[in-house]
């Protein structure tokens, strides 16, 4: 364990009072399900202590819904060694793919082996101190369709739908026994343009308008699987539904618009997925998204369950140049609809290092698409390893940037610098909090000359008590609640003009 200095850096703030009362919290994992503040729109542990979270999504988007989790594969795996490699490389949250035809492959028939290995990788994460965001993911909403997302039975277009992909195309034909089209069809066009089939529109609009008891399915549905996992102290949040689709177009083009589909079809949708979740577990937060091209207006009266829940709910979105505006705005949108919402706000897929730049004086947290190439149907994805088996060096160069993923007060600005390694995290101190504000710092790739770590003003010492984490503690005869306190990392000798203080949590 190293530990020790303080020293002295200039910085500017803006002062907000720190949120709660702490106690030690030695795992970095909650024993309570995270809140927001609806103040800062930031997750919050149950000491009060902001949390923010630097992520990569496992989503494995075919058969058998899963990875293999017994072994390492630079191409299928989540395994140990997966979650050992994410732990040090500073990853604190996976987005988990909880594939629906996986959970019930036939409807009213639940798989439980299916459950089993991803409450597997979850007790995994668990052991390590990362999260899990559960995610019901979809592309093109079915196999049916050349995508993934609802199980075939769950994705009947109607009587009154064109056979796929109309208009787009002529209908396809398909397997005789799975009723699929066949690969090489479905490579005919980009994956995105088969949402304007009239089957696609068709068979969402059915689930969200309940016909034949869909959406039904789809709340009952989200309530086993909250169920199942809502006593893993690791659960960081239950995304209802991955990018979704505003329903049937090609009947009501005025979907199209921004923010109609939210009013229209997805309110009502997240409500009742909301209330049939909060029946088994009343705490855990819930992340939910408008349809991707609402950059402009988001068109949510409340968040789901109702105007009460904002402090139980996130306002999650996607980050990619293009069809997104840039960063900054796509980022100050979602911090502003959120206000109006009292709600969180949450990147949960982005692909960008300059996204993460502008990330962070926001303290706002993300998912990087995407951990492996598992099954890259719909989308490109290369993850973190090449395709001889070794690691993407540049991927990794960028995801392990040093920063804050504990703070014990409220973050006012945070910098990482990839050109010096250099780090800045300045925030307001709570001097009640009696747990460690934390730094991720992956010294032998950033810091390989050592790093030097000072604090201005003098009132916190600190200990490296993992390897690559850093914790400070307030130095309680000379700290002041509130104050303001800039924490730098740089490359140098490690306690180059540091002095030594009376160790942690003097």
């Amino acid at each position: 364990m190293r530990g020790g200095g303080v020293g002295v850096v200039a910085a500017a703030a803006v002062l907000v009072v720190a949120v709660g009362i702490c106690v030690v919290d030695p795992q970095h994992v909650a024993a309570q399900p995270l809140v927001v503040n609806t103040t800062t729109s930031r997750l919050v542990d149950s000491h009060g202590r902001e949390r923010i979270f630097h992520g990569t999504n496992v989503v494995f988007k075919g058969p058998p819904y899963v990875p293999i989790i017994d072994r390492f594969d630079y191409q299928y795996s989540f395994s140990k060694d997966d979650v050992a490699l994410l732990s040090k490389w500073g990853v604190n949250a996976i987005r988990l793919g909880v594939m629906w035809p996986g959970v019930e492959p036939e409807k009213g028939k639940y798989n439980q082996t299916y459950l089993q290995h991803l409450q597997n990788i979850t007790a995994m994460c668990e052991e390590q101190g990362i999260w899990v965001l559960l995610d019901m993911h979809q592309d093109v909403w079915s196999e049916r369709f050349c995508g993934e997302g609802v199980p075939y039975w769950a994705a009947d277009p109607g009587p009154d739908a064109k056979g796929f992909p109309a208009p787009l195309d002529k209908p396809y034909n398909v397997n005789s026994t799975t009723g699929l089209p066949s690969a090489q069809d479905c490579g005919k066009h980009d994956w995105p343009d088969y949402y304007f089939a009239s089957a696609v529109g068709a068979a969402v609009q059915r689930m969200y308008d309940n016909q034949d008891g869909l959406l039904d399915a789809f709340c009952s549905f989200w309530a086993l699987v909250a169920s199942t996992f809502k006593s893993y102290t690791n659960i960081l949040g239950y995304e209802l539904i991955n990018e979704p689709w505003a329903g049937d177009v090609n009947k009501d083009p005025d979907l199209l618009v921004p923010g109609q589909a939210d009013k229209k079809n997805l309110q009502n949708t997240y409500d009742k997925a909301a209330a049939a979740i909060r029946a088994v577990d009343p705490d855990t937060p819930i992340f939910f998204e408008t349809v991707t091209w609402d950059d402009v207006v988001v068109g949510f009266s409340h968040p789901p369950g109702g105007a009460d829940s904002g402090h139980k709910s996130v306002l999650a979105y996607h980050y990619y140049m293009p069809p997104n505006f840039g960063p900054k705005e796509t980022i100050q949108l979602h911090l502003d609809a959120a206000k109006k919402l009292n709600c969180g706000t949450f990147c949960s897929e982005t692909d960008g290092e300059v996204f993460f730049e502008t990330a962070d004086p926001f303290f706002q947290s993300w998912m990087r698409w995407e951990y492996k190439a598992f099954v890259p149907k719909t989308g490109s994805n290369f993850g973190f390893w090449n395709s001889n088996g070794t690691v993407n060096s540049d991927m990794v160069f960028n995801l392990t940037r040093t920063y804050a993923p504990i703070i014990a007060g409220h973050g006012v600005d945070m910098h990482f610098s990839r050109e010096n390694s250099t780090f800045e995290l300045a925030f307001l101190l709570n001097k009640t909090c009696t747990a460690p504000t934390v730094v991720y710092a992956y010294t032998a790739l950033h810091y390989p000359n050592g790093v030097n770590i000072t604090v201005d003003p003098p009132v916190l010492s600190w200990a490296e008590t993992t390897t690559n984490y850093y914790e400070f503690k307030p130095i309680l005869r000379v700290a002041k609640d509130g104050q303001r306190v800039t924490v730098t990392f740089k490359n140098g000798e490690s306690h180059a003009n540091a002095v030594h203080s009376d160790g942690l949590g003097g």
